[in-house]
């Protein structure tokens, strides 16, 4: 058996924006930064941001576009992808991009003042909304 799936939290990076691909497919690419805590030997706090790439398809990109903003916590779960490609820029130089593509998210929708009614109850967090 074999399990590829990454769960994280953290801090959208900046405002997510819908693509449109040649197929009509739409998509949303986007990083969030997830940051470790640790003492280091003086026994002084560190943090460590770890920057992960998002990739959201179909409803999912249209739902994160309209109700996600830079700064908002936002919680991913999905498969890690690595993807080759050429660096044309580079003299072809072979390079790789690591990201998720995410098929699970969660946000909090009470900071979120654009959220309506329908979409609540659509998320299933009816009565919750302002």
């Amino acid at each position: 058996m074999y399990l590829n799936i990454w769960l994280g939290i953290g801090n959208v990076v900046a405002d997510p924006q819908i693509e449109t691909s040649a197929s009509g497919r739409r998509w949303t690419k986007f990083t969030i930064v997830c940051n470790e805590f640790y003492y280091d030997e003086n026994g002084k706090l560190q943090q460590v941001p770890t920057f992960v790439d998002i990739v959201a398809k179909d409803h999912w990109a249209e739902r994160l576009c309209k109700h996600v903003k830079k700064g908002q916590q936002l919680q991913v779960k999905g498969p890690l992808r690595i993807k080759f490609y050429k660096d044309d820029r580079n003299n072809g130089l072979r390079r790789k991009n690591v990201q998720v593509e995410g098929y699970q998210f969660s946000w909090d929708p009470v900071k979120n003042k654009k959220m309506t009614q329908e979409d609540a109850v659509i998320e299933g967090l009816e009565g919750i909304t302002k």
